[in-house]
């Protein structure tokens, strides 16, 4: 599955890619740290899964999530977040799941392969 993750903190980027790094089917192929710019580069990589921090400096915006589903209708969209509130407006949003930072690593692996296997799409 392909990935392009979005987050601002290095810190996490560098775990993500360790974490995916130990599963053969994981595989990242863009990192975003801004919104700025964000649609555009994930229209170019054209990954399965977009792995973004609803925090993510500049604000991952619902109208970001219209846009990358009107032009990449088979994307998924995993957003990753710590505050409870960002739950209910990334599922609002139109996301397919949210996983909270504080989850065990597995969990995320876990929502990554159901959201990301083909049949979902």
């Amino acid at each position: 599955m392909r990935i392009f993750v979005a987050d601002a903190n290095k810190e996490v980027r560098i775990a993500l890619q360790m974490l995916f790094n130990r599963h053969r089917d994981l595989d990242v192929i863009g990192i975003a740290v801004r919104s700025d710019g964000l649609v555009e580069q994930v229209v170019a990589a054209r990954p399965d899964v977009l792995l973004v921090n609803w925090d993510l400096p500049g604000h991952f915006l619902p109208d970001q999530v219209a846009r990358l589903r009107a032009l990449i209708p088979r994307l998924r969209l995993v957003v990753l977040g710590v505050r409870f509130e960002a739950s209910s407006m990334a599922m609002e949003a139109g996301v397919d799941a949210f996983v909270d930072m504080n989850a065990p690593p597995q969990e995320l692996v876990d929502v990554l392969r159901e959201v990301g296997a083909p049949e979902s799409r």
